[in-house]
């Protein structure tokens, strides 16, 4: 390992300290541990020149690494046990010091530093700031800032924005706030402590904006439209959360458009290019669990090839990645704005919006949504243009949970067939829990599970084939038919009804006769009827 870690050089999890001109002091050693904590742990390595020469390490002459060990968990707090011991390479010894992961710990004397790029590119250990402590402690849950209690009272309310908060409220929100006063519903959801004070996540919520950008200036929304590589339209807000809510979801109905249908049982379902709910469950997790310690603005771009793309500062918080975002129990970076979101029925009272998300694509065949995430942002793009009408028309009305309305869609973009592992990634949960989805599936006749492969029902394979059939009987009985008595017969769309007419057309089976929406088609030793 001694040899990987000098050859490597110095990065953002390993620092080399020379003692060629004597030894460190305890305090260096100490503020290099903090350092490496407040990032993502790693090596110090004493003896080492930066340029990976060993020159060894001479206060092993002074003290033993068990005694170095005690003397860094004195002098940090709280304090942090790391391992220290001694290796031997080309002739010298090291001193390695091993620092685990720790948020957020400082010396004893109150020095708080990260691991940093200096502007030479090279990496080093920086004074921590104030916002940034205050954004690494909301990323791992330590810390809600949006809960404190500020010096104001009800006069920095917006008032239009309390009416819309309230209209949530009555309309959507839980059961026990109906009946109570305006004063003890902002109690209950935190917008007020017991005082009157209001805490920051009532501010957020439905403060007046010029208080607002006093106490959090990095509080901005930018809602842009693009026409191409050309912006088009753009909207830049600074008000409260729920009033710039409230404006957003007026600029979904402006926007959004439906890209086609589907008509399933007689009943037709429009599809658009993005789904409400999705929408919903995006930006408000874009404007409630952003960093509001991290410079940068959450943006709604909006483009006219058919993607959304919501970015905002901050990344997940600890332990959530893309790969678990389904599965893992959330949650929130500012838990008590989260909580006023919930609560009035603003956003998923479950806390899985963001299944909603997920199904919102899938339910239309489109792309699942599109992460990408960093330490510093979180983006999601939906592209709402792209969607499969076969797969619309099988998810549509139908009374399914998100588990499974993935596993079928991940099994309708995979013709019919999937294996276990694929399916268990799909949906990231448990291979037992998959497996109970499954055979509630199979038990309703819809797929069917074995070996450690999934695949379709054969009577789903069989459907287009069954449809064929039935218009074959049909005209037999009547002698002709048309792409309207289709469309009514097996409420499907005009569109699916032409494409099996044109199929049994190309297989020589029926002939059309006339143009247009009034053709005709007839059994090809019947074509020459009127």
């Amino acid at each position: 390992m001694i040899e990987e870690l000098i050859k490597g050089g110095e990065s953002e999890r390993v620092e080399f300290k020379s003692e060629k001109n004597g030894s460190l002091k305890l305090s260096t050693i100490v503020e290099t541990v903090v350092c490496l904590a407040n990032h993502k742990g790693g090596y110090l390595l004493i003896g080492v020149e930066d340029d990976g020469e060993v020159t060894g390490a001479k206060r092993l002459k002074q003290e033993s690494p068990t005694l170095l060990r005690a003397r860094i968990y004195s002098k940090t707090k709280p304090r942090l046990w790391v391992n220290v011991w001694v290796e031997r390479y080309r002739g010298k010894e090291i001193l390695i010091v091993e620092v685990p992961k720790r948020i957020l710990t400082a010396t004893s004397d109150g020095k708080y530093l990260r691991r940093g790029i200096e502007g030479d590119g090279r990496p080093s250990c920086l004074p921590m700031e104030p916002h940034e402590m205050m954004s690494l402690l909301s990323y791992t849950g330590q810390k809600d800032f949006t809960v404190e209690p500020l010096e104001l009272g009800m006069e920095a309310v917006d008032l239009k924005s309390l009416e819309l908060l309230m209209n949530f409220v009555k309309k959507s929100g839980e059961e026990e706030l109906l009946g109570l006063s305006d004063d003890e519903i902002l109690r209950i959801l935190g917008i007020i402590d017991v005082s009157g004070r209001l805490t920051l996540a009532g501010l957020l919520a439905c403060g007046k904006k010029e208080i607002i950008r006093e106490i959090v200036p990095f509080h901005e929304v930018i809602f842009n439209y693009f026409k191409g590589a050309q912006l088009r339209e753009q909207k830049v807000y600074h008000e409260s959360l729920i009033t710039i809510f409230f404006e957003l979801m007026e600029q979904y109905k402006i926007y959004n458009k439906g890209i086609g249908e589907v008509i399933k049982n007689g009943i037709r379902y429009e599809i658009p290019l993005v789904d409400f709910e999705a929408y919903r469950e995006a930006v408000s997790n874009a404007l409630i669990h952003r960093d509001f310690a991290v410079a940068g603005s959450v943006a709604i771009n909006w483009y006219d090839d058919g993607r959304v793309v919501i970015a905002n500062p901050g990344g997940f918080v600890e332990g959530v990645t893309v790969n678990n975002i389904l599965s893992i129990t959330p949650y929130p970076r500012n838990p008590l704005l989260s909580e006023i979101f919930r609560r009035t029925g603003i956003v998923e009272k479950t806390g899985r919006g963001v299944d909603k998300i997920f199904v919102g694509q899938a339910k239309y065949g489109k792309p699942l949504p599109i992460w990408d995430v960093n330490s510093k942002h979180v983006s999601l793009t939906l592209i709402g243009i792209r969607w499969r009408e076969d797969i619309a028309i099988k998810l549509l009305g139908e009374e399914f949970v998100p588990e499974e309305i993935l596993i079928l869609y991940h099994l309708y973009i995979n013709n019919g067939r999937a294996a276990l592992n694929d399916v268990i990634h799909c949906i990231q949960k448990r291979k037992e829990e998959v497996i109970y989805f499954l055979e509630k599936l199979e038990k309703n006749n819809i797929l069917r599970y074995s070996d450690n492969n999934v695949f379709l029902f054969e009577q789903q394979k069989t459907k287009n084939i069954d449809r064929e059939e039935f218009i074959l009987n049909i005209l037999k009985t009547k002698g002709y038919i048309s792409r309207s008595d289709v469309t009514k017969s097996l409420n499907v769309s005009p569109a699916t009804a032409l494409r099996i007419l044109k199929k049994l057309v190309e297989k020589g089976v029926i002939a059309r006769k006339g143009k247009g929406g009034g053709s005709k088609y007839y059994l090809v030793d019947d074509k020459n009827q009127n």
